[in-house]
């Protein structure tokens, strides 16, 4: 017997995932994340976790607007490199 699973807004086994922001220059910025949450449900809301001593925690605090990007597997080696470098540079 198949068991059908319901849809979800739960993230299980939790993803990485890349946050893009802007500079004040209008340059875009990307990180790569591994703490992510599921704040609620109804609505859907999640949280993300990012180390202040990151340039991406300047931008992001300075902005106060971002959009979180859950990428599949095809990605990987992008996300890899993004996880590497470092926008400051």
């Amino acid at each position: 017997m198949k068991k059908v699973q319901q849809p979800s807004t739960a993230l299980f086994p939790v993803p990485s995932v890349m946050v893009t922001t802007v500079a004040a220059d209008g340059r875009p910025n990307i990180i790569t994340l591994a703490w992510v949450g599921t704040v609620c449900s109804n609505p859907p809301m999640l949280s993300i976790s990012v180390r202040p001593a990151t340039y991406s925690h300047g931008l992001l605090t300075a902005s106060r607007e971002f959009v979180l990007n859950i990428p599949g597997a095809g990605l990987l080696k992008q996300m890899d490199m993004c996880g590497m470098v470092s926008g400051r540079d």
